[in-house]
C-alpha cells in the first residue's frame, strides 16, 4: 500500500470510526467450548437427531436470563391441563399467558395443533416444567419443522467431549458450531 493509501485509511478511520489514526482493528474474543460452564446461560440453535441436540450456533450470555425459552414443534397437547409437549419437555401455560400467532395476533389455546411450531418463554419449576408466560404458535414452513432453539442455563458440561446439557437434553458441538456473544 502506498503512503497516500495509508494516509487515506488513517483519515477515514478517524472520521468514520472515531479511532486514532494509528489504531489497529480489534478482534472480538468469541466464546469457546471452554466458556460453557455449569450455570452459564446460552441460546442454542440446531436440530435434534436421535435424542441429541446438534448445535449449529451457541450464543453465550455473560449474565443470567430472566426467562428460558423452548422453540420447536409441538409433539402433544393436553387441553384439560392446558399443557403442551415440546422436545419431550412439558410446557404448562400460566394463568396470565399471552398466546400469539406468527404475526403477534391473539391466538386461542383451542386452535393449537400438534405439528405447529411453538416458542414458549417462561420460568422452569423444580420438576423441570416450563411455565410459559408467553407463547407464540404458528404453522411451520416445510423446512422449518426440524429447527430447534433453546435459551436456558447449562446444567452439566463436558468441554473435553464438546457436550453440555440444557433442559435435561444433551447438546453436542461440532467443529462447525458457530459461537456468538449473547446480547
Amino acid at each position: 500500500m502506498t503512503n497516500r493509501g495509508r494516509h487515506f485509511l488513517a483519515l477515514l478511520s478517524t472520521l468514520v470510526l472515531g479511532l486514532p489514526a494509528n489504531a489497529q482493528p480489534q478482534r472480538q474474543n468469541l466464546p469457546t467450548v471452554d466458556d460453557l460452564q455449569v450455570g452459564t446461560y446460552v441460546q442454542i440453535e440446531g436440530r435434534v437427531v436421535r435424542g441429541t441436540f446438534l448445535a449449529a450456533q451457541v450464543e453465550v450470555y455473560a449474565e443470567p436470563r430472566d426467562e428460558e425459552t423452548l422453540s420447536a414443534v409441538i409433539e402433544a397437547l393436553d387441553p384439560l391441563d392446558k399443557t403442551l409437549t415440546v422436545l419431550g419437555r412439558k410446557v404448562s401455560l400460566s394463568d396470565e399467558v399471552k398466546i400469539r400467532d406468527a404475526d403477534k395476533a391473539p391466538f386461542l389455546f383451542e386452535d393449537i395443533k400438534v405439528g405447529h411450531m411453538a416458542k414458549a418463554k417462561g420460568t422452569r419449576t423444580e420438576r423441570g416444567v416450563l411455565v410459559a408466560r408467553r407463547l407464540r404458535v404458528w404453522e411451520p414452513a416445510p423446512d422449518e419443522n426440524e429447527e430447534v432453539k433453546i435459551t436456558a442455563m447449562i446444567e452439566e458440561a463436558d468441554p473435553a467431549k464438546s457436550t453440555f446439557v440444557v433442559f435435561g437434553m444433551k447438546v453436542k458441538l461440532s467443529p462447525r458450531t458457530e459461537f456468538k456473544i449473547g446480547t
